[in-house]
């Protein structure tokens, strides 16, 4: 008797411990509390220039664990994703639809990328078209949509988006878009098992005071190396139709707008040394 209540125990055992290393996925909540979590929020409304068209768009609440487990690099209180050269972890929306505004006619965006999510978007000055940013696995593409059609045809590639906030700008024309592309022509670098060229040095001299804390900061030259790899862009300029013109020299473009009789453009840009 001793003997099977013995056996009973040890098989019990195993098959506790069998159970807990099988591995743990997730899982889905009840069908009520999905209804509530995937019910669709309010959407933001863009009005275009002359006020005969807004855009409808759907913030994106729930984002794709694939999205979420993208590469992120922290770099002078940045956050980057190393694969498509955006900000990593941006908000983005779905669902974009035009409606008129002195109607009820109203028609969805067609033609954009699949796989992509939609960052942002911006008006031409006429109001005919609306450009939008798509975020891809590997890079960042450029669309602009007809607002009397809804159809959407891409413009650019390989657009940069890094270091600067909005990366695209319409020109006074409404036919020429300015954006911040990736640098091409340089050398793919990886920097996952790169070496410090120096030592960190810190200078202990000096009285104390109170000084900000920022997240994110340079801590040594790898990180200037990293940062300054991963932040620099050139200027071009694109029609429909068109191939990409690249404008001026590579540098790490902060800001840029267009002057609005369309002959110039200003431009910020962070230099060395940088500061940490």
């Amino acid at each position: 008797m001793k003997r099977i209540l013995l056996v009973a125990t040890l098989s019990a055992l195993m098959l506790s411990k069998v159970q807990s290393q099988e591995t743990t996925r997730y899982m889905e909540p009840p069908q009520e509390l999905m209804e509530i979590i995937d019910a669709p929020s309010t959407p933001a409304l863009l009005v275009n220039p002359n006020k005969t068209h807004a855009l409808l768009a759907y913030p994106q609440e729930m984002p794709d664990i694939s999205e979420m487990a993208q590469p992120e690099l922290r770099l002078a209180g940045l956050r980057i994703n190393p694969k498509n050269f955006g900000d990593s972890k941006p908000r983005f929306w779905e669902n974009l639809s035009l409606k008129e505004i002195d109607g009820d006619n109203s028609y969805p965006i067609t033609g954009l990328p699949k796989n992509g999510n939609i960052r942002l978007f911006r008006w031409s000055p006429n109001g005919q078209k609306l450009a939008i940013i798509a975020y891809l696995k590997n890079t960042i593409e450029l669309w602009v949509a007809n607002v009397f059609t809804g159809e959407a045809t891409l413009w650019a590639t390989n657009l940069h988006s890094s270091a600067i906030r909005i990366p695209i700008a319409w020109a006074p024309n409404s036919k020429t878009i300015y954006f911040t592309s990736r640098v091409l022509s340089r050398e793919i670098r990886s920097f996952e098992d790169a070496l410090p060229v120096g030592p960190s040095i810190q200078v202990t001299s000096g009285k104390k005071t109170t000084v900000r804390t920022y997240q994110d900061m340079l801590q040594n030259p790898t990180d200037e190396q990293k940062f300054e790899y991963y932040a620099t862009s050139t200027l071009a300029k694109v029609t429909e139709n068109s191939i990409p013109e690249y404008l001026g020299n590579p540098g790490i473009i902060s800001n840029f707008s267009v002057s609005p009789n369309g002959e110039y453009l200003l431009v910020e840009q962070i230099m060395r040394p940088f500061s940490y």
